[in-house]
């Protein structure tokens, strides 16, 4: 059992392990255990747990020679650049993006600093060619559940409980009833509320009921959150299993995710050749790099089994991709490229347009 002493003990401890995570990440890591709900950082509970995802992100950070970036440690200035429990993995996608460049043969890479305009993360340079690099880590659609998840979580390593069985997490009718506004325009005022509920709701003497009570009745539904969601037994002990919801159509779930992937690569683009503008700094090239949509996230694998082999896949989503190319094309006016995390292993690749 954890207590917040404790945890920041552990995290000290184990930080040590990982020599660059240890630099980069240690002094705000540590500010963050020594708040009341540290056990919702998903990082945290990684490293107490000394889990292999740990192990694959210091390799991430040596393989990118973070080191020798410039202003590198901007990346991990989070201050004033909203909640830092997510704001975090935006900083990891920005450390993949260098990681990935210098595979690619890039050099010169430098953290951009911030000005009067928006900034690209990055410059770097290729001979004969200068570019300009922009990362984004996607946030899943099912915010609900995943907040829910993180609570439980931390919860059961705070409290080392659920050691004879787990919990799975599952929609409610009313869920899915509610989907399309829950992940539509009004998704961050709404994830805020949502916040602020598990919060209050999901307490570690709610947890320790549940534990008891899953305990004594396995078959036993426990609905949270107005209903939207139930808490079951599950049969594997520590385990906090959640159904994700998405859409089962893949016609309907293609259609949801690719005006998505559409609207953030504008943005991005845009932002670079509004930067080109106002400074009138000398690039030849973009990048724009997304992590968080690689095959893990269940509402990405149907566009990338669809997208597998483009001859096969239906003619309006080729027309619909190549659509997509040719306005943002035409949103800056040097050549880009897109990087995407592809496959159960995440390799970074080319979007196949």
């Amino acid at each position: 059992m954890f207590i917040k002493e404790t945890a920041l003990a552990q995290l000290t401890n184990n930080l040590n392990n990982f020599p660059l995570l240890n630099q980069y990440l240690a002094s705000s890591l540590k500010n963050r255990a020594q708040q009341d709900d540290w056990y919702d950082n998903r990082v945290i509970r990684y490293i107490l747990r000394n889990s292999q995802w740990v192990y694959r992100l210091e390799r991430e950070f040596r393989d990118a020679q973070v080191n020798l970036i410039e202003n590198s440690k901007d990346v991990f200035n989070l201050q004033g650049r909203g909640e830092y429990d997510q704001q975090l993995f935006d900083a990891f996608a920005e450390i993949r993006l260098a990681s990935w460049a210098r595979n690619q043969g890039y050099t010169d890479i430098v953290k951009l600093k911030t000005s009067a305009h928006k900034t690209p993360d990055f410059s770097m340079t290729k001979p004969s060619m200068s570019t300009l690099a922009e990362a984004r880590h996607f946030r899943v659609r099912d915010y609900v559940i995943d907040l829910v998840y993180d609570r439980l979580d931390g919860l059961a390593l705070k409290t080392d409980g659920l050691t004879k069985f787990g919990l799975k997490v599952e929609a409610d009718d009313k869920y899915d009833h509610e989907y399309n506004i829950l992940v539509g325009p009004d998704r961050s005022s709404l994830e805020a509320k949502y916040r602020e509920m598990v919060k209050s709701e999901l307490t570690e003497e709610f947890f320790l009921r549940v534990d008891k009570e899953l305990a004594n009745n396995p078959n036993t539904e426990i609905a949270i959150l107005e209903g939207l969601l139930v808490i079951k037994r599950d049969a594997n002990p520590g385990v906090i299993d959640t159904q994700r919801v998405g859409s089962s159509n893949r016609e309907a779930n293609l259609k949801m995710v690719l005006p998505r992937l559409c609207a953030a690569l504008l943005e991005k683009l845009e932002q670079i050749q509004a930067f080109l503008d106002a400074t009138g700094y000398d690039a030849t090239h973009a990048v724009v790099f997304f992590s968080g949509i690689d095959d893990y996230e269940i509402e990405w694998s149907d566009p990338w089994d669809t997208l597998a082999d483009k001859t096969s896949a239906p003619q309006w989503v080729r027309d619909y991709i190549n659509t997509i190319h040719s306005i943002a094309s035409a949103s800056i006016r040097i050549p880009f490229d897109l990087i995407v995390g592809r496959g159960n292993s995440v390799k970074y690749e080319p979007f196949p347009w």
